[in-house]
């Protein structure tokens, strides 16, 4: 679709169509378990650490990637607007901005909730994944 229509041919089949939406959005969760999933067979059948602690890997990077991305990103409204202006990567105008913000119900909420899953999931990393030991 990108290819074909571009970054605003794109977003408008994201927004509007919802059986593409969803499946975009499955595709990407899909490929970020198939990576664990990955990590996580490959590296204990390959003698380099245990299962255990490769999940703790996984779940540390995860974590640690939600919770400083969600510190260091600015509000949401900026977010989105600064995504708009230099690629427009997510072309929107203001009143997209505006409507996804006031009455789609994304709001800086949503930053918290990535920062506590970031912890929690860093904080599992931790006690799954511990130095090695000699």
């Amino acid at each position: 679709i990108l290819a074909w229509h571009g970054p605003q041919g794109f977003w408008l089949h994201f927004w509007t169509d919802a059986p593409f939406r969803v499946g975009f959005i499955g595709v990407v969760l899909a490929s970020l378990v198939w990576v664990a999933v990955g990590v996580l067979s490959a590296a204990p059948s390959l003698g380099v650490v245990p299962a255990r602690h490769a999940l703790g890997a996984v779940c540390l990077g995860t974590g640690a990637v939600l919770a400083l991305g969600s510190l260091l990103t600015p509000d949401i409204t900026f977010l989105l607007r600064f995504l708009d202006q230099p690629l427009q990567v997510a072309p929107m105008s203001h009143s997209i901005v505006l409507g996804l913000v006031e009455y789609g119900g994304l709001g800086d909420d949503v930053l918290v909730y990535g920062r506590g899953l970031g912890i929690v999931l860093a904080t599992a990393g931790l006690l799954l994944a511990p130095g090695h030991r000699r």
